[in-house]
């Protein structure tokens, strides 16, 4: 009756305003779905922020609002399952899935690591990774590049990108891993409860998210976990103010646009449902290689966290995973080796490919194989060693398996399983890279049943399948079912499947290549294509008729199709003449225009260097980098891009334009949104990229410089600071000075960093901030304070009279309640609800104080 009567109120205040539907839409800011479910009679009672928004569009009075309210918990008064602040659920089960988790993310085998191997376990050889943040404009890079558990941590829903074997599957374990094991140990868990799930597993028409999470967890965990994990479990909160962060891994993985679309529908449902509560219960962080067109914009409405992209190793991080693999292996001199090693790639495609963990780790354990040999040249190369090695190994093995147990004809049998299961695998690969099949082992048991002794039981045989399946070094059991250890290991073995195509088949795809050559690294399958390449190149018999393709991409003469190849060379394969010719004469017209603008130029220039013609490419890319008429923000980002382009050409021109770029009074110093996108500070990101030690000079130089606007200046400081230099105090001090012309706000951010690195000027500023020294402008005081209490507890007083005045604003009540977070959690909650629940104040200042209490009760004790 309740929710009728709140219903019929609605839509006579409708009738009464005029509003169209598309006017109230506008004016409420909500869809015409969410309208439409909450006017609907037998539709799922509205959210209170639906009733308050609709309400406020329609002109209610404050004390109609509350009257609206009113009538809503009145109506949905019914007992709700383990609501934030309710009692948890039964606790056995949970503790149980935290030991099985955090134990299966410690087991989980790595790619890249050969059968005879012994790997260390992960976090003894993991380096965590770094992101850069890809929210801002066009996917530009808006913040310092940080560590990605320091990126991520406590963020809403997120996007993380990368590149084939960047380390998203090894990151998302990590993290698994990381929170299970401290919620496990806690006697009160809070936080988010983590579950790592591939997208695959969450694609399903016939059960609801709940139970195809369930499904997933029971398939990954499964003898591990005591008793299965249900759905009904996933459907309520894990904790008292806690929520599951799903780690959705793979989505690239799901095969066709299609699938992805579906997952992403029904997430962002799922999200929708979740956002309506006043705890939602789940959060989602979803790993995969990089989107474009609609997926991408999609998701971006769905993702409110941002997007972060994984970084390519340095130089430094390669050499120290492999002295770290070194000497893990118990090698003789692992630093020596490691330097052996780097001297083996530098100046090679290797340098570059080895930027990938996956592939730094497969070079690792090639070289340790034979020292003495050189290496393979290219990615497909690494891969076919890496395969050959793997099957070499495998096949030794089986060799010396015992004859006790076995009679003569089985023990036959058992030691032809290896070579049988390789020589079946990149079938079953191709099945998978394609959506047709994902039943690994039932189709591996098929192929493989002709081979199986009559007097052997059928379960004895498969226990001998599954042996050898998971001593292959490219295979990892999950539950019951088999899959590949990283995609692109599928994805090569797919590829070497197809070395048997017949010629109309290699026909259709050249056609269907020339069409989209240009869009051709934008796909999720661009590494499969870049595989299947190699693969017919290397076939007398299609070598032919690939490469006929490739020369009319090669004719077409233009930057995507140019750049199509020159992807193809960098990855180390090895292009016709025929086919380098048109597109060398091509490429050297376009970067030696100077009519042209600089990113045609700059684009031309870095193609030509990967298809030989690095001597043209060297010029272009200096010309552009010295050129001081670039006074366009677009001029200005590409001078950096190509300083770092000529660096990476092994020009010792390339790291001194950069830093002639960072510090040059010639550099703009325009306004630009995102600090980070600022060319000055993009040049120093771009000099430790390169290992440059000039890195830490400049950023002390742009930190201290007073022209410099200031929060560009206090992210040089903090970088400064990461990079262990001591001169960060003094850098941090130059911009709380009196004279320094920086906003206050910048100013405080630098004295909290001043304190917690033990420097008393920053106390001492932030206290003459907090008392109205400085400003007695009221919310820089509340800054001030905040940053000061957790030091000095004098002032809760001053920051808890702030967040009970109702004649303060909105914002600064806020600020003044999160303030006391960490020092006074009891009121600070307290103040914190008593904002969110007074519909008076802003929307999104109660959307702000909702998402402090949600990290209030998810932090660690």
């Amino acid at each position: 009756m309740e929710l009728t009567q709140l219903r019929v109120r609605l839509r006579n205040g409708i009738a009464q305003s005029g509003l169209t539907k598309e006017q109230l839409r506008a004016r409420s800011g909500l869809s015409r779905t969410t309208i439409y479910e909450a006017l609907r009679d037998g539709a799922k009672a509205p959210s209170p922020v639906t009733v308050v928004r609709l309400a406020r569009a329609l002109r209610f009075t404050n004390e109609q609002q509350e009257e609206l309210l009113g009538q809503l918990r009145r109506a949905t008064t019914v007992e709700r399952p383990s609501a934030a602040g309710g009692k948890p659920h039964d606790s056995a089960w949970l503790q149980d899935y935290l030991n099985a988790a955090a134990g299966a993310a410690r087991r989980h085998p790595y790619a890249g690591v050969l059968p005879d191997r012994t790997p260390p376990p992960l976090p003894s050889v993991y380096l965590s990774p770094w992101v850069e943040d890809n929210t801002g404009p066009s996917g530009a890079s808006t913040a310092v590049r940080r560590l990605a558990h320091e990126a991520i941590d406590g963020m809403s829903n997120c996007l993380l990108i990368g590149e084939p074997g960047a380390g998203k599957t090894s990151w998302l374990r990590m993290t698994v891993r990381a929170l299970s094991e401290r919620l496990a140990r806690s006697t009160h868990p809070r936080g988010p409860f983590p579950v790592y799930v591939r997208a695959a597993a969450l694609v399903s028409e016939a059960v609801s998210f709940p139970e195809a999470l369930a499904r997933a967890i029971n398939l990954d965990l499964g003898g591990s976990l005591l008793s299965p994990v249900s759905a009904h479990h996933l459907r309520k909160h894990p904790h008292d103010g806690a929520y599951w962060l799903i780690l959705v891994d793979g989505l690239d993985e799901l095969a066709d646009a299609p699938r992805r679309q579906s997952l992403l529908e029904t997430l962002e449902l799922v999200q929708t449902r979740a956002d309506q509560e006043s705890s939602p219960l789940y959060r989602f962080i979803v790993a995969s290689r990089p989107l474009v067109g609609r997926e991408l914009s999609r998701f971006a409405r769905f993702s409110d966290g941002g997007t972060f992209r994984l970084l390519p190793f340095r130089q430094g991080q390669i050499k120290v995973l492999a002295e770290t693999w070194f000497r893990a292996d118990l090698l003789p001199d692992p630093e020596g080796m490691a330097r052996t090693l780097m001297a083996k790639i530098s100046g090679s495609h290797l340098l570059e490919l080895a930027g990938s963990p996956l592939i730094a780790t497969m070079i690792c354990q090639i070289f340790t194989t034979s020292p003495e040999k050189s290496l393979p040249k290219g990615r497909y190369g690494l891969y076919e060693e890496f395969n050959r090695l793997a099957r070499q190994q495998a096949l030794t093995n089986s060799s010396s398996i015992s004859n006790e147990f076995h009679p003569p004809d089985q023990i036959h049998a058992i030691t032809q399983i290896p070579s049988a299961l390789f020589g079946i695998l990149p079938p079953v690969a191709a099945a998978m890279v394609t959506g047709k099949s994902n039943a690994m082992l039932e189709t591996v048991l098929e192929h493989l049943s002709p081979l199986a002794p009559t007097e052997m039981p059928n379960h004895l045989w498969a226990e001998q399948v599954t042996a050898a399946m998971r001593r292959s070094g490219l295979l990892v059991q999950q539950g019951t079912e088999f899959m590949f250890l990283h995609h692109t290991i599928a994805e090569f073995l797919a590829a070497r499947h197809k070395a048997s195509a017949d010629l109309a088949e290699v026909e259709t795809y050249g056609r269907n290549l020339r069409n989209r050559a240009g869009a051709f690294w934008s796909r999720p399958d661009y590494s499969y294509d870049r595989f299947l390449i190699a693969t017919w190149l290397a076939s007398p018999a299609h070598s032919h008729e690939i490469t006929k393709t490739l020369q009319q991409v090669a004719g077409e003469t233009n930057l995507d199709s140019a750049g199509f190849l020159a992807a193809l060379a960098a990855d180390g394969i090895p292009l016709a003449p025929s086919t380098l010719v048109p597109a060398v004469e091509f490429l050297v017209t376009q970067a030696t225009d100077s009519q042209l603008a600089p990113y045609q130029r700059l684009l031309a220039a870095k193609y030509l260097g990967a298809l030989g013609r690095e001597d043209v490419a060297k010029e272009v890319l200096f010309a552009i980098t010295d050129d001081p008429a670039s006074e366009s923000m677009s001029e200005e980002y590409i001078r950096v891009p190509a300083a770092v382009a000529l660096a990476e050409l092994g020009d010792p021109r390339g790291c001194d334009a950069l830093v002639a770029l960072a510090t040059s009074p010639g550099t703009s110093a325009r306004h630009y949104e995102y600090p980070g996108n600022h060319p000055r500070l993009q040049a120093a990101w771009a000099l430790a990229q390169l290992g440059d030690t000039r890195e830490t000079d400049v950023l002390f130089a742009l930190a201290t410089r007073s022209r410099f606007k200031g929060v560009c200046r206090l992210v040089a400081a903090r970088a400064l600071r990461e990079s262990g230099d001591a001169r960060c105090a003094d850098a941090l001090f130059s911009l709380i000075d009196h004279a320094s012309h920086v906003a206050d706000s910048t100013a405080i951010k630098a004295a909290s960093d001043l304190c917690d690195i033990g420097d008393p000027r920053g106390t001492a500023a932030l206290t003459a901030f907090a008392a109205g020294d400085r400003t007695p402008e009221l919310s820089i005081r509340v800054q001030a304070a905040a940053a000061l209490v957790h030091r000095d507890e004098s002032w809760t007083g001053f920051l808890r009279s702030v967040a009970a005045d109702t004649n303060a604003s909105d914002d600064d009540r806020r600020d003044a309640a999160e303030g006391l977070i960490g020092v006074d959690d009891v009121e600070a909650t307290a103040l914190l609800q008593r904002i969110v629940s007074d519909v008076r104040i802003s929307g999104e200042c109660r959307r702000f104080a909702r998402e402090a209490l949600k990290r209030l009760t998810s932090a660690a004790e």
